[in-house]
């Protein structure tokens, strides 16, 4: 705990950038509006784990950063490829409703399709480090 205090301390701006641009990272909007649709569609289990991810995987900021609350926060996300199918198929169902009654897009639809555009990479990045780790076990399909 002592060497994580320090590390956030002599964080720079380059570093936390660094951090926060990795493919397993979101930002506190779209992490809060995707646990508010999944709760909606009664999909506790996973409402619980970006919960928990939203409690504990911020990204620390350098200490002289110029906005400290978490509207501005990114959180490092560790999720299944399973997990992060539902949450786009959640986001999919939001982006349709949202349309008008013409099905043309909306603020609102955009707004979904670009959040579906995230967590669309998310999981590309998931996928990419999952293989990965098989071919560095030798496991190669």
């Amino acid at each position: 705990m002592f060497e994580l205090a320090i590390f956030t301390l002599k964080m720079t701006a380059s570093e936390y950038k660094r951090l926060k641009e990795q493919g397993n990272v979101l930002d506190f909007t779209t992490l809060n509006t995707t646990r508010e649709l999944l709760e909606k569609a009664g999909h506790q289990k996973l409402v619980r784990s970006i919960t928990e991810i939203i409690a504990n995987g911020e990204i620390s900021k350098p200490i002289l950063h110029n906005n400290q609350n978490s509207w501005t926060a990114f959180f490092q996300v560790s999720l299944t490829v399973e997990d992060i199918d539902l949450v786009i198929s959640t986001l999919l169902d939001a982006e349709v409703a949202a349309l008008d009654d013409n099905y043309e897009t909306t603020a609102k639809a955009s707004f979904y399709a670009l959040m579906v555009n995230r967590w669309t990479e998310l999981q590309q990045t998931v996928e990419m480090l999952g293989q990965t780790q098989r071919n560095s076990l030798g496991n190669t399909p």
